[in-house]
C-alpha cells in the first residue's frame, strides 16, 4: 500500500509541475488538465502509462500517434 501512496503522490506532483511550467504552451496545459489520464488520474496502471508516455521524445510520440492514426484509418 505504501508503494501506491508513493506513486500517487509523485505522479500528482509531477503533473502539477508540468501544468505550472511556463515554457509549455497553454493549449498543451489545457489538454493535460482536462484529460482523464492526467490531472485527475488515480488509476495506477494509467499513471505508469502516463510516466512511460512522458519518457518518449517528441519524435517518438509523433511516430506512435501516427501509427495509431494509420491503424485507425485501416479499420
Amino acid at each position: 500500500m505504501e508503494e501506491c501512496i508513493y506513486l500517487q503522490a509523485n505522479y500528482h506532483q509531477r503533473v502539477a509541475q508540468i501544468l505550472n511550467d511556463k515554457t509549455i504552451p497553454l493549449y498543451i496545459c489545457d489538454h493535460y488538465s482536462e484529460s482523464p489520464n492526467w490531472k485527475l488520474n488515480n488509476d495506477m496502471k494509467n499513471m505508469v502509462d502516463t510516466f512511460v508516455w512522458l519518457s518518449y521524445s517528441d519524435e517518438e510520440k509523433k511516430n506512435k500517434l501516427d501509427e495509431e492514426l494509420d491503424d485507425y484509418m485501416i479499420i
